[in-house]
């Protein structure tokens, strides 16, 4: 069974901004389910017997390396048979803000590398 296709599948993501406001992105890599090569924040899927804030904790470390601290809830958003997935998905996303990252000069170089790969 795969979740967004047998069960609705629950993902977490995490808005990382630093004091310039610039938002922290992740580029979808070629073994992406979906939408290879686009921008997003960081984040994934919950898996059984995690909460959210962990999950989210979690994606961040693997993803970026980041370890993250005090996130809050932002908001939640449904994708139900989106056109962004080749297949039948449905899940529902939830969004968090983290105002303490481990260290802000490394989304400071992050940030000016995305910048560049425009």
């Amino acid at each position: 069974m795969k979740a967004g296709i047998d069960y609705i599948g629950v993902a977490v993501g995490v808005f990382i901004i630093n004091k310039k406001n610039q938002i922290f992105l992740t580029k979808r890599g070629q073994q992406a389910t979906n939408e290879r090569g686009t921008w997003e924040i960081p984040g994934g899927k919950v898996n059984f017997g995690e909460t959210l804030q962990f999950a989210a904790k979690r994606e961040i470390k693997e993803e970026t390396g980041l370890q993250i601290y005090g996130i809050k809830f932002v908001c939640f958003h449904e994708f139900i048979y989106g056109k962004a997935f080749w297949k039948r998905r449905h899940f529902i996303f939830f969004d968090f803000d983290d105002a303490w990252s481990e260290t802000k000069s490394f989304l400071l170089k992050a940030i000016a590398v995305a910048n560049t790969a425009k």
